[in-house]
């Protein structure tokens, strides 16, 4: 692999990472703002942690996980699962916070769920990238980061969100 492509590669781990990171963060600051009853500061934390989150689960199923499915198919399909349960959990706490709740036990469980997510991907996603990355796949990989970055641009202009989706 090219010094150029290690360096791609190396940038889209980083990103990653980085996205995970954010979403603890933007997590963390959920539930301070449900804790402490400031219902705008919640929601828009939330619409700010949600776009991001699903736009990375997005990407990662459309292009990393098909890659590591041709060289680890059960970690992929339990990655897939994980990103399954993720989509259903935002739609469970969407419900609750247009309900007018304070979710606080489940945002915290939820915060505590990617986390676990983060490192099981880090162990088996981002991991071995450069055994299963090719550089076709990490064009197009490029494109949707391009693609990607106007949808979260569009969705949420307040958020420090500038990792996976540029």
């Amino acid at each position: 692999m090219s010094s150029q492509a290690e360096s791609a590669v190396r940038s889209i781990e980083e990103e990653l990472f980085a996205e995970h990171r954010l979403f603890d963060e933007l997590g963390s600051s959920l539930i301070a703002a449900t804790i402490a009853r400031d219902a705008t500061a919640a929601h828009a934390i939330w619409n700010d942690l949600r776009s991001v989150l699903l736009v990375h689960v997005q990407g990662e199923d459309r292009f990393l996980i098909p890659a590591l499915a041709r060289r680890q198919p059960q970690e992929a399909r339990a990655l897939l699962a994980e990103h399954k349960l993720i989509r259903d959990r935002v739609g469970e706490i969407d419900a609750a916070l247009a309900q007018g709740l304070r979710p606080i036990q489940s945002l915290r469980a939820f915060v505590d769920e990617l986390n676990a997510h983060a490192r099981h991907e880090a162990k088996v996603l981002y991991a071995h990238r450069d055994a299963w990355l090719d550089d076709k796949e990490r064009a197009l990989l490029d494109a949707y980061r391009d693609e990607a970055s106007k949808v979260s641009s569009a969705a949420s202009s307040s958020s420090t969100f500038t990792g996976f989706v540029r």
